[in-house]
């Protein structure tokens, strides 16, 4: 998990740069998503993480939807803002 974290930061820092964690999984047929992950097909994956068992077609689907969303970030969700 601190790897991620690292890498969230250094995606944050360096905007023009496109930072996609990827958990490798269990599953020995992970290529495929490790590739897209960093193909330029996969830009509204930047800053987010994912395992690389995922189905790539249905990320595609749901691209606009994992875009705008704070799902697949990792950090601090709920924590009260008024403190």
């Amino acid at each position: 998990m601190n790897h991620t974290k690292v890498m969230e930061y250094f995606g944050a820092e360096n905007p023009g740069l496109r930072v996609v964690s990827v958990h490798p999984g269990v599953v020995t047929q992970s290529e495929g998503g490790r590739r897209f992950a960093a193909s330029e097909e996969a830009d509204f994956l930047k800053n987010k993480f994912v395992f690389a068992a995922w189905d790539v077609d249905e990320l595609k689907a749901r691209k606009d939807e994992i875009a705008r969303s704070p799902e697949l970030i990792i950090g601090l969700n709920g924590f009260p803002r008024n403190l």
